[in-house]
């Protein structure tokens, strides 16, 4: 009788933890939606907790012309989160001895000032201290590509062996790619990452619009936010954006992609971890590999704004754990998207 009766009270003891954690999971899962509900957010929301989803929602409208609502299949255009793919690709490059990070820009870029003084690994963790004059705005070949930016790109000496922003120096580093693997930038992400990941709504081709699932971008002019101004996108901008603003995505491929990163699918894991270590001069935002790394809360991070996109990711280091928000109007005037989406991260995966 006393067995019978220690087992009950063990058995309801499960029950009343299920319940409460069950409880305590609707409650936080209902301050994340008015969280974002509160920050006028338009996209899709996904967590990943211990490998498993935990979370998905969709906000406002993909096409508000026609009146479709963003789903968990909307496909963003991602800006800079694409340029942790290059990072990727050039540590692949590496490990197959077609090319070495330590490289020198002159052997591949030789008009550029300073490139003789200039690694491959200065591009990779933007401390080359290259700029471009300006922004080509007609499509370029392959030839063209690499004319322009062996003219357009300056030097500034303020940045070199300094952490500076700068789209070019991952621009650079896709035409490497594409030419020490004798094909395109396109083909390498598919040889990679499409094909492998079985990728369907995932690319950096031109063919975003095509896509069934895409969302329009829209320009926020005023609160609360509305979609009075959509944006045309611009293709000639995105396609001079070669290997640092052409991916597009929806959440969900984006963190199989993203997992399959860390978890050494496309490179060893001990190879990723070395180069993404954060050099001496970039300690104080941990910029290495495309991404941003936080050594103290265990978890890297990106954020990427184009015409009207808004997109940012946080995901654990060992990829099991993971906060993405994809937006389609960039609202400047509400909290920082990065800071939203550390913030869910802090609620659910810390605590």
């Amino acid at each position: 009788m006393k067995t019978l009766r220690t087992i009950c009270s063990i058995l309801f003891l499960l029950l009343f933890i299920g319940t409460s954690s069950h409880v305590a999971t609707a409650s936080t899962q209902k301050t994340i939606v008015k969280l974002l509900k509160h920050n006028q957010y338009s996209g899709s929301l996904l967590i990943i907790k211990h490998g498993k989803i935990w979370q998905k929602n969709n906000f406002g409208y993909a096409d508000y012309e026609q009146r479709r609502l963003n789903t968990s299949k909307s496909v963003y255009q991602l800006a800079s989160l694409e340029k942790s793919i290059t990072a990727t690709l050039l540590i692949k490059a590496q490990t197959q001895h077609k090319l070495k990070l330590s490289d020198s820009l002159h052997s591949y870029f030789p008009n550029i000032p300073y490139s003789a003084n200039l690694t491959l690994k200065h591009l990779m963790q933007m401390q080359s201290g290259l700029v471009l004059s300006n922004k080509t705005s007609t499509n370029l070949s392959t030839k063209r590509l690499d004319y322009y930016l062996n003219h357009a790109t300056r030097f500034d000496k303020n940045y070199v062996n300094r952490w500076h922003y700068s789209d070019v120096n991952y621009i650079l580093l896709a035409r490497i790619l594409a030419k020490v693997n004798h094909c395109s930038y396109q083909e390498l992400f598919n040889r990679y990452f499409k094909q492998p990941l079985h990728l369907k709504n995932t690319n950096v081709d031109d063919n975003y619009e095509l896509n069934p699932y895409h969302t329009t971008g829209y320009d926020v002019q005023e609160q609360p936010a509305n979609y009075t101004n959509p944006l045309t996108l611009d293709t000639q901008r995105l396609d001079f954006e070669l290997g640092a603003g052409q991916l597009y995505a929806n959440v969900q491929e984006f963190y199989h992609l993203q997992a399959a990163i860390v978890q050494g699918k496309i490179v060893p894991q001990k190879v990723l971890q070395i180069y993404r270590q954060v050099p001496p001069t970039n300690q104080g935002n941990g910029y290495n590999g495309g991404v941003y790394n936080d050594a103290q809360n265990h978890y890297f991070y990106a954020h990427g704004v184009e015409q009207g996109f808004d997109t940012v990711f946080v995901m654990a280091n060992n990829g099991k754990n993971a906060v993405i928000l994809f937006s389609n109007r960039h609202n400047p005037a509400m909290t920082n998207t990065i800071d939203l989406a550390k913030d869910i991260y802090q609620m659910v995966i810390t605590k």
